[in-house]
């Protein structure tokens, strides 16, 4: 059985889950150049008006959240521990990418 960090491998995509927390973003931990489907469970009062954006610098995107489920996607083509913020810079989290 693989640990709850660990993605789930289906189709050719990495498969990860994770809920929303006011403070404090997720930490994952993923695969290089394996397509990530990550899907982002924010339930209510879990959004606020710093959180909402999340700015992904090192992957050169952002993703504003909505209540309820939310899906990212994206191909992380380097290996290392990357962090993301919010908007404002004060809510982080981490994306561990693993060779």
């Amino acid at each position: 059985k693989k640990s709850a960090s660990e993605p789930a491998l289906n189709d050719g995509k990495q498969f990860v889950s994770s809920r929303l927390n006011p403070f404090r973003y997720p930490e994952i931990t993923v695969k290089k150049g394996i397509p990530l489907h990550w899907e982002i469970d924010a339930p209510e009062n879990a959004l606020n008006g710093c959180n909402y954006r999340m700015i992904f610098r090192d992957f050169g995107f952002m993703y504003d959240l909505d209540y309820g489920k939310n899906v990212i996607e994206f191909t992380p083509e380097k290996a290392g521990t990357f962090q993301y913020t919010c908007w404002m810079g004060m809510v982080r989290g981490i994306i561990k990418v693993e060779e």
